[in-house]
């Protein structure tokens, strides 16, 4: 005779569709950010984009729920020789398991908690006690699963089997999850600290707290490989980093003990920051994912090797496996800011030390004891964290960043690296005179080795405006001007070049009186007096009080009788943006040079570039 127990029909909104929705928001805000540039427009359209993006994702997510959702509420049906079940408590499908198959079946019946595990020799099932639409059916369930196990003519075997795998999985319950709690109490605690310090937006504090950065490790501090570990970006990436941690980690303390997950953990730490630290020297390095991805590759080769050690309710199903491996291959393709080698470091560290650490099914048995040489290499381990901590911790209260300079003279630093570093430096607001020094020195290095690059002189001309020295960085940034005025950036560099000299004494009024210019609404009209050489003039454009560009003239040496000229940005283009050329606008002269341009054949040259966003913005 065969009995049917009830489930409830299952709600269509789950703790699993909330959280993936918010996955999928946090996932694509994290890649619009990525993109961002600082223009009002671009950013608003990442915004629509990511929109779009979010609701096609969350769409797709909600109809595959709709689609699942069983239309009349399941049932499990118990047989004389098999018991049907639904795949989940929430699907349409369903499964027939012989009894001979059954490998666990364990129940717990503790209103209002409760569940129950059954596994095949082919699939896990999970039911919990609100699934069931009569609590009671859940031990009624139970024992009428025995009465017919006894009769059945495998019964005893299937049974000794059914004890074997309930004792095993009562234990490692049982194992405590001290490692992971602390663990995510001391991420949320440093994190909260670098909220109250500014220690996610500002360069020079994240360096200060210990943040992974190439050029430093190889130049020495390797405390970083440890600290980095620990400090965390935006609040999208603690959040994921820390809720994914907690839910992986208090599976895969049970399953491998305290003392093997914390070998580990601190392993995959080491290795993935120090597999970023050769890849990656332009950046910081931070977040606990190359730890998170350790304990992944540990999780996967133990599932490997010893299968049946894992409790049911441990194991990781196939497509479990198949969802980690896309979502940690297809987002560093599409957001540049994963640190893909941490990731790939911490997950062959851990799959490594899992290889070496459980070298038999019994080795992670919950009754086995572990051997005092995994302990002390734990111990040693948390020991060698706890240095390369109190170093960083050291070092940030020095606030030394001398190092950059003797790490940018090394022959096996490549310019790039080092002006990506000086840059962060010499742009961050909090960074104080000592750091800043260092950044222009190391800037000095790079501009050297990179053949006097724009974008690398650019780095210097904004280190030595940091360090008030402004008349030596508007030198600098007029010839990246020079050099790059057919260049997309030159708008970029001549809004530096407007930042600069206002701090500059404005040119000669009896210079000036020699050149009369004027603004008009078909552009510059100009007349100029002959001269001995070149000139070279920087006006910043106002319309009202608003300052809305800079303009550059270049005059040669003889007359200029008056003419009238429509600024360009590149040679023989209109170059005035979508804003055109200001009416009514008003020039303000900020520079005057002799023999500082290379005049056209025809006499004068005039460009004009509208205000550049991001670089006025800077500090």
């Amino acid at each position: 005779m065969t009995e049917r127990f009830q489930l409830r029909k299952p709600p269509f909104w789950t703790r699993g569709i909330v959280i993936a929705l918010m996955a999928a928001a946090l996932v694509i805000s994290a890649i619009s950010g990525s993109f961002s540039t600082g223009s009002l427009l671009e950013d608003l359209a990442h915004t629509v984009i990511s929109l779009g993006a979010f609701l096609t994702v969350g769409g797709s997510i909600l109809a595959l729920r709709l689609l699942r959702l069983p239309r009349t509420p399941p049932f499990i049906a118990l047989g004389a020789e098999e018991v049907e079940l639904p795949i989940k408590a929430d699907s349409r499908r369903s499964m027939k398991v012989p009894f001979r198959d059954l490998r666990t079946v364990d129940l717990r019946f503790a209103p209002p908690e409760g569940f129950l595990i059954i596994e095949s020799a082919h699939r896990t099932f999970f039911f919990r006690l609100r699934d069931f639409a009569t609590p009671t059916d859940l031990p009624r369930f139970g024992e009428l699963l025995r009465e017919r196990l006894h009769s059945h003519p495998d019964g005893p075997a299937i049974l000794a089997t059914l004890a074997i795998e309930s004792d095993r999985m009562r234990a490692t319950i049982a194992r405590p999850t001290r490692a992971t709690m602390s663990l995510v109490i001391l991420l949320t605690v440093v994190y909260a600290f670098q909220l109250l310090v500014d220690g996610v937006d500002h360069a020079t504090v994240f360096l200060r707290m210990g943040a992974g950065h190439g050029l430093l490790v190889r130049g020495g501090e390797y405390y970083r490989l440890i600290t980095a570990n620990l400090l965390h970006g935006p609040f999208w990436h603690y959040g994921l980093n820390v809720f994914f941690f907690y839910m992986l980690g208090n599976m895969a303390e049970r399953v491998m003990g305290t003392w093997r997950f914390v070998v580990a953990y601190l392993v995959a730490g080491l290795a993935g920051a120090s597999l970023s630290a050769y890849f990656f020297t332009e950046r910081f390095s931070v977040g606990s994912s190359g730890c998170i991805y350790g304990i992944i590759g540990a999780y996967a080769v133990l599932s490997l090797r010893h299968p049946r050690t894992i409790p049911a309710g441990f194991r990781i199903r196939k497509f479990s496996w198949w969802f980690l491996a896309i979502v940690s291959i297809v987002p560093p393709l599409l957001v540049p800011i994963i640190d893909w080698a941490a990731h790939l470091g911490g997950f062959l560290a851990g799959a490594l030390a899992a290889a070496l650490l459980s070298w038999s099914p019994r080795s992670i048995e919950p009754g086995h004891p572990t051997p005092g040489w995994i302990r002390a290499l734990a111990l040693s381990l948390v020991a060698l964290w706890l240095a390369g901590t109190a170093a960083a911790i050291d070092a940030g209260l020095r606030g030394d960043f001398s190092l950059l300079r003797e790490v940018a003279a090394l022959e096996s630093v490549d310019a790039e690296s080092t002006n990506a570093l000086a840059w962060m430096i010499c742009i961050d607001e909090r960074a104080d005179r000592g750091q800043l020094r260092s950044a222009r020195d190391g800037a000095q290095i790079a501009v050297q080795r990179s053949g006097n690059a724009p974008h690398v002189r650019d780095t210097l001309a904004q280190c030595l405006h940091r360090l008030g020295d402004a008349a030596e960085a508007a030198r600098v940034e007029l010839a990246v001007v020079e050099a790059s005025l057919g260049d997309p950036n030159a708008g970029n560099y001549a809004t530096q070049v407007g930042r600069f000299t206002r701090a500059l004494e404005p040119p000669d009024a009896i210079h000036l009186g020699e050149i009369q210019i004027e603004s008009r609404d078909d552009g510059i009209a100009l007349r100029a007096e002959p001269a001995g050489a070149s000139r070279l003039l920087w006006f910043e454009v106002f319309e009202g009080a608003r300052a809305v560009g800079m303009l550059r003239l270049c005059l040669g040496p003889d007359r200029i009788e008056e003419e009238t000229r429509m600024p360009v940005g590149a040679p023989g283009e209109a170059a005035l943006g979508d804003r055109g050329w200001p009416r009514q606008a008003r020039l303000e002269p900020r520079l005057l040079r002799s023999k500082a341009c290379e005049p056209p054949d025809s006499g004068w040259n005039v460009y004009y570039w509208p205000p550049d966003d991001r670089a006025a913005a800077l500090p």
